[in-house]
């Protein structure tokens, strides 16, 4: 940030010579407060977003922790993204919760599914096996 300042300075310096310092130094300080109200946080969030899009689902529920320490340091429009932001990635996070734990109950129900079809196998056959010996001695 301070190089990017500084450059400003020398840039105004040398597109007007005659130039007042007070207008230089105006021109600076707002530079330098814009720079740091404005380009700082949204760079901190730009590179939270891009870290978690480009995490897969496992990732994402790690990375998406860290925007709760990220703080936009502002009550305008900067922290409405911020608050925005992070209600995004909690939704997201809850989603991704919620088809993990479909999943885990639609292989829940695969198990269970098998195992009813097991037992009726094996009842079948059992009968099957019961009836054999019995008819036979009952003559039928």
């Amino acid at each position: 940030m301070r190089s990017t300042c500084y450059d400003f300075m020398f840039f105004c310096t040398k597109i007007s010579p005659k130039a007042h310092c007070e207008n230089v130094f105006w021109a600076y300080g707002i530079l330098c407060f814009t720079k740091s109200t404005i380009g700082a946080p949204l760079g901190v969030l730009s590179d939270f977003m891009y870290e978690f899009a480009n995490a897969n689902d496992d990732e994402k529920l790690k990375v998406g922790k860290k925007i709760d320490v990220i703080k936009a340091g502002t009550k305008d429009e900067i922290g409405v993204v911020f608050d925005s932001s992070k209600k995004m990635v909690h939704s997201i996070e809850e989603y991704i919760g919620r088809i993990e734990e479909e999943q885990k109950l639609q292989t829940e129900l695969e198990v269970a599914k098998q195992s009813s079809e097991a037992k009726s196998i094996f009842l079948s056959n059992m009968s099957h096996e019961i009836r054999t010996p019995i008819n036979a001695v009952l003559g039928m």
